[in-house]
């Protein structure tokens, strides 16, 4: 009891000093004294205690000259029950240590008015960032502007896979150099993106062309000529196994595209043309003698006779029809007034007969005969 008055009597002389007799005080103390002895003329251990006990932290009531204490606990101070310490800051540990500071705003309840102490704006420089501390998971979504990459500083290793998408690269910012040989495959190429503007000359090969791509509307005649100019096709490359059948139609072929320039000497007969080519004209002919019973001739595969003056010529072919004509002629001499008539009185699709009369209208065998048979179905 005698140390604890006589502590509290020091501590009432030491407050004397700053509070009433020093004329060199500061205008603004630390300490605010919990009871005015100034009025008083004895001092008694109950004005000591409440000297000492009800002491608070000096606060002007403005923000630049407020004073408080730093409270250091897990639990949120209690200022219902002690309003000054809205004036504290409050070492927040609820946490774990190290505590965050707080700092008290009353702009909330009695949880969020407890607002976290931040940094000032534009307070961190970078001297004060340790190399390699911020991670990419601290960095905000387009937070690195380009003036704030290093020229060269991001290589391979830094790029995630796929990473890089057209919508990041900048018009003519990928040349050549930045590409390493045979990293553009087919699967890298969008469709319809290579445009023949994009091509050199004379660089597309055959071994770059697949089986069947170039289809007849690429082989037209565009502005500065097509596939059909000399300078392109080389001599002798278009053979029959280049062409499929049907590929080349009557409207694919320029007027006067095909000249006898342009067929070499016997490769086109008889099986190379078509029967309807040319209306009229003829499918089969040759001639026939009699005595020999033998025929030459295209179109007829044999001659039958079938009676006195009468023979059957048999079509190689089948034809689709009978529209068709016969001419027959009678080869050998006259006999004086004996005379050879001839016309065709039956026909087929597979065969035509004819017949030879003398000039009595007998019938007769001639010593030979020759015959055309001419189609009439239009192509």
């Amino acid at each position: 009891m005698t140390n604890t008055y006589n502590m509290k009597k020091i501590l009432l002389i030491s407050l004397t000093l700053i509070y009433g007799v020093s004329v060199w005080a500061a205008l603004e103390p630390d300490l605010r004294k919990g009871v005015d002895l100034t009025a008083s003329n004895f001092v008694s251990q109950s004005l000591l205690n409440q000297l000492v006990d009800n002491g608070t932290i000096w606060n002007s009531g403005y923000i630049t000259n407020n004073r408080g204490i730093i409270m250091r606990s897990t639990i949120r101070p209690d200022v219902t029950l002690n309003p000054r310490m809205t004036n504290w800051l409050w070492l927040d540990c609820s946490a774990g240590l190290p505590g965050t500071l707080k700092q008290y705003i009353p702009t909330g309840d009695t949880d969020t008015n407890w607002v976290q102490a931040t940094i000032g704006n534009q307070q961190i420089i970078n001297a004060n960032i340790k190399d390699y501390t911020i991670g990419s998971t601290k960095l905000a979504t387009n937070s690195v502007l380009n003036y704030a990459i290093v020229d060269s500083a991001i290589d391979g290793p830094k790029l995630a896979a796929q990473a890089v998408t057209a919508g990041k690269i900048g018009p003519s910012a990928v040349s050549n150099a930045n590409i390493a040989p045979s990293t553009i495959t087919g699967d890298r190429i969008a469709l319809n993106t290579i445009s023949n503007g994009n091509l050199y000359d004379y660089t597309v090969f055959a071994n770059k062309i697949a089986p069947g791509a170039i289809m007849d509307f690429h082989i037209t005649n565009y502005p500065g000529g097509g596939l059909t100019g000399s300078n392109v096709l080389k001599a002798f490359s278009l053979t029959g196994t280049n062409i499929v059948n049907g590929g080349i139609s009557n409207a694919q072929l320029a007027s006067a595209a095909v000249d006898s320039n342009k067929i070499a000497t016997a490769t086109i007969n008889i099986n190379n043309l078509d029967t309807n080519l040319v209306a009229l004209h003829p499918f089969a002919v040759g001639n026939y003698e009699v005595g020999n019973v033998s025929f030459r001739g295209v179109g007829i595969s044999s001659v039958t006779p079938t009676g006195t003056g009468k023979y059957r010529l048999n079509f190689t072919t089948t034809r689709s029809t009978t529209n068709y004509a016969v001419v027959v002629s009678n080869i050998g001499a006259y006999n004086g007034s004996i005379t050879r008539q001839t016309g065709y009185f039956s026909n087929t699709v597979t065969s035509v007969h004819v017949a030879f009369e003398d000039s009595a209208g007998s019938p007769a065998n001639p010593v030979a005969f020759s015959f055309a048979v001419y189609d009439f179905t239009l192509p």
